[in-house]
């Protein structure tokens, strides 16, 4: 009877001793949300990120409407030159941003999808 109960208490600390592991486990629904939201076949360019840029950065009462010298919003390519010399992901995208200035700051989803769409090649699709 002793030797049952010492085995029975030595299974019961090699239980509680695994269970205490660092291993953190998704669960499935959790897995295929991140595996699914950086996807680029929905979060294109002319269909979301332009868009976004349009309603926070290139509004006529915005720093970068058309023609502004902070860069021009409007256009893919200024949008491209200021991602490629990481002017957006610094000022805009980072963790202090606080872009547009001095109106309701970009949701943290779309600047999730922006940040998906600059790390699969910021394409112009």
């Amino acid at each position: 009877m002793k030797i049952y109960k010492i085995q029975l208490l030595f299974i019961i600390i090699v239980l509680f001793v695994y269970s205490c592991t660092k291993t953190k486990l998704e669960l499935p629904s959790q897995q295929n949300q991140s595996q699914t939201f950086c996807d680029t076949v929905t979060t294109t360019y002319s269909a979301y990120i332009a868009p976004v840029f349009a309603a926070n950065c290139a509004t006529e009462s915005s720093c970068h409407g058309a023609g502004s010298f902070n860069g021009d919003y409007t256009k893919y390519q200024d949008i491209k030159t200021d991602i490629d010399n990481g002017k957006i992901e610094s000022i805009a995208l980072g963790p202090n941003r606080d872009m547009p200035l001095g109106r309701t700051p970009t949701s943290d989803f779309s600047i999730e999808k922006i940040h998906c769409w600059i790390s699969k090649g910021a394409q112009n699709n």
